[in-house]
């Protein structure tokens, strides 16, 4: 019985190296049975240059083997972040802040909280899990926030002081429509937020 050291061949045949030291070629079935066993031990480990991880699971290297081939994932990885506040360092209470990275798409959600302050800022976050690709922007949704409402239109319609959040400049932003929201107006507010950014 083929023991290990399983090869493939030009002729797309298993090479099997039994237990006396002969090198065998097999086809087939036989060649898939003998490779899935030299592959995976009894307690169900695979071993494929660079991937072991239990069966049925794959296993990315630490560091990111990048590739150029647009059909080929070259990484995954999942953990926590730390957002910290750029222009009014210290006034944000971190709840929870994770992130997911598949490829060069990377998930993140945080749930926060804003203290108050009377200095009048942009609210901008720093401490991004990964950096952000050049050139590119990063979508964000709020979930939630009991942010107070602030501003009037003159037609009667007004908006919190928290109305939506992108990655922008290697940032975590947070805006009022078109304009950054103001540290100012969110003390003592939580905030939800989740989206996706690119990195390289």
């Amino acid at each position: 019985m083929p023991t290990q050291a399983m090869l493939t061949n030009n002729n797309a045949n298993v090479l099997a190296l039994n237990e006396d030291g002969s090198v065998i070629a097999l086809q087939g079935l036989k060649a898939r049975k003998a490779l899935f066993n030299a592959l995976v031990d009894v307690n169900g480990t695979v071993g494929v240059s660079g991937l072991v991880a239990p069966l049925g699971n794959v296993k990315f290297p630490a560091v990111q083997q990048q590739v150029a081939d647009a059909n080929t994932l070259d990484d995954y990885e999942e953990g926590t972040w730390v957002p910290a506040t750029i222009n009014v360092p210290g006034i944000v209470t971190v709840q929870s802040a994770n992130y997911r990275k598949t490829g060069a798409l990377v998930y993140v959600q945080a749930q926060l909280v804003f203290s108050a302050t009377l200095a009048s800022a942009p609210v901008q976050l720093n401490g991004l899990p990964f950096p952000q690709r050049t050139g590119t922007m990063g979508a964000l949704a709020i979930g939630y926030t009991n942010a107070p409402q602030s501003g009037d239109d003159g037609a009667g319609f007004t908006w919190n002081a928290i109305t939506h959040a992108m990655v922008w400049g290697g940032n975590l932003n947070f805006y009022k429509l078109g304009n950054y929201a103001d540290h100012s107006e969110v003390g003592n507010v939580q905030v939800m937020v989740s989206g996706y950014y690119l990195t390289n």
